[in-house]
């Protein structure tokens, strides 16, 4: 798992970078003098200028903010479908149980005989 860096130290990458990307002649090299001056990797302050890019629209690609949704509804996708799946069992199950009313009122249940098949039981 990557490490936390100080949101602080991303922003005053970026910043430096913004600042001056024109006193250099490539942006690679912009990128390492920020690098080395902040003790970060080159790769870091690439990625982090490449992200405010996105973030602030002057590049296309997915927002952080859209990433973090993503995220969050990819986890709720994977959370309901382990619910669908519970459910699916206890669906499998209670079909196999029958509730009668009998003559007085009251419930009865018993098993389904034709539902418990060996193929459902697996044998």
């Amino acid at each position: 798992m990557p490490k936390k860096i100080n949101p602080a130290l991303r922003s005053q990458a970026v910043r430096l970078v913004t600042q001056h990307r024109s006193a250099y002649s490539t942006e690679r090299a912009v990128h390492v003098q920020v690098a080395d001056s902040l003790g970060v990797s080159r790769e870091s302050v690439r990625r982090w200028v490449a992200q405010h890019e996105v973030d602030t629209g002057v590049a296309a690609g997915v927002t952080s903010n859209e990433r973090e949704e993503l995220k969050r509804l990819r986890a709720e996708v994977r959370r309901l479908r382990e619910v669908n799946e519970v459910l699916k069992v206890g669906d499998d199950f209670f079909r196999g149980v029958i509730v009668r009313v009998s003559d007085g009122g009251s419930l009865l249940m018993g098993l389904n005989p034709g539902f418990w098949t060996p193929e459902r039981l697996g044998s």
